[in-house]
């Protein structure tokens, strides 16, 4: 036994227990054999004191045998363990603790296995995000580089010029929205220390997220009800979930919108619905994914902006129900509960 397993061995309490039950026995019976010899007890006595030293030393056997036993389980579990976080370490969350109920390692083995499953998810979700991203970027790139090398041709009219100049602009405001969405997604939760709670009008906010989209809506039919209402919170939180919504409405609607805000039982609702395409079950069930986009023509997005609402309502507590219909619309709800306490910050 090397000096790591003897500390190993002597720091476990089972072996401690098991050392000071037959040091007493030892001692025990050294002191009954020398007041026999010595006759200072008799043999009455000494019978009694010698029975209840076997069934000393029959605890003391039973607790080698069980502390045995139980070091061995414990040390061929450890191994397993060990072995399962290298693999998880190397990437491999495949690997999976085996499940024996009634066992003292059952919980940590689920947890185990628990972690493996949710780590294997955020690695496909990584994978699929980078492929994605990679895909959005390159669609404002190529189009740039492409355009940029057309105004080099000398044939070119002023007005093509200009067309090509718009193009490349319009493509760089993508661009610069996908690299501004990747940074707000990375920092949501890292950074929000710098958000404190505050008291702010929520109505004001909203007229103000209205009027800055103002040039987006086009011909679309804004219609909206909204009361005034007050709220304790992260006034960037609360506008990144509304703006993202309002977007979304804008881009998917066909001739209007629908806005309304108001308190009932300090649980306070943003309504948002248009007439647009609508969308299916599948659509809903994946609509928080990064880089999703329900329908790929609307391609003046980066597929980010539900993934900012999701892990906002995650990170305060927010509720947010959706419903739709194909080719009729959809209706998001936003219920933030007033009495809900806001978590501190990170």
């Amino acid at each position: 036994m090397n000096k790591k397993d003897k500390k190993s061995f002597f720091s476990d309490f089972s072996s401690v227990v098991f050392i000071s039950l037959l040091l007493t026995a030892i001692i025990s019976i050294f002191i009954t054999y020398l007041g026999l010899y010595y006759k200072i007890i008799d043999f009455k006595i000494s019978d009694l004191i010698l029975r209840i030293l076997l069934a000393c030393f029959l605890c003391v056997i039973a607790t080698i045998i069980i502390s045995v036993v139980a070091n061995h389980n414990t040390k061929k579990y450890n191994e397993k363990l060990a072995d399962a976080i290298l693999e998880a370490a190397k990437g491999n969350f495949n690997y999976k603790l085996d499940v024996k109920e009634d066992s003292l390692f059952s919980d940590v083995s689920i947890a185990f296995n628990k972690m493996s499953d949710e780590l294997s998810q955020i690695e496909i979700l990584r994978s699929d995000f980078i492929a994605n991203f990679s895909h959005e970027c390159r669609t404002p790139i190529n189009s740039i580089c492409n355009y940029a090398e057309l105004l080099n041709e000398p044939s070119l009219t002023e007005g093509e010029r200009n067309e090509f100049i718009n193009i490349i602009i319009s493509e760089s405001k993508r661009l610069n929205k996908l690299s501004d969405s990747i940074l707000q997604l990375a920092n949501i939760g890292v950074k929000t220390s710098h958000f404190e709670p505050t008291e702010f009008r929520l109505d004001e906010l909203l007229k103000e997220i209205i009027v800055e989209n103002d040039q987006k809506f086009g011909d679309i039919e804004l219609k909206f009800a909204i009361d005034e209402v007050t709220i304790f919170a992260r006034e960037i939180h609360i506008y990144q979930i509304i703006n993202n919504l309002l977007n979304n409405a804008i881009k998917y609607t066909k001739t209007k919108i629908f806005i309304s805000l108001h308190e009932d039982d300090n649980i306070i609702k943003f309504i948002i619905s248009d007439d647009g395409i609508g969308m299916s079950e599948n659509t809903i069930a994946h609509i928080y994914d990064v880089a999703f986009q329900a329908d790929k023509s609307h391609n003046n997005g980066c597929g980010l902006g539900m993934s900012i609402v999701k892990k906002i309502i995650d990170l305060e507590g927010y509720e947010l129900d959706i419903t739709s219909q194909l080719d009729k619309g959809s209706t998001f709800v936003l219920k933030i509960d007033k009495t809900k306490e806001i978590k501190k910050a990170s």
